[in-house]
């Protein structure tokens, strides 16, 4: 069996356009940010809006993951570990 057989490829394809799209539209707000801002501030939001999205993604999957967790029984001490 090779290696090649057992991964899917149209996953990882989608996923990365997915990324490149998202990364787009970061750009293309953080431009419109600095156009309204008019300062080099508006540049903050090519850090700013990633980090956000990526604290909520975070947020909802650890209390996905507690919720889960309290509904089996399990200590969430295992989630935080």
């Amino acid at each position: 069996m090779c290696i090649r057989d057992s991964v899917y490829t149209t996953p990882i394809i989608v996923l990365l356009l997915m990324g490149i799209l998202y990364l787009i539209l970061v750009f293309i707000a953080s431009i419109q940010v600095i156009f309204k801002m008019k300062s080099k501030y508006g540049l903050y939001a090519l850090v700013v809006i990633p980090v956000q999205h990526i604290t909520y993604g975070m947020g909802f999957l650890y209390s996905f993951a507690n919720s889960l967790c309290k509904s089996k029984g399990v200590s969430s001490s295992i989630v935080q570990n």
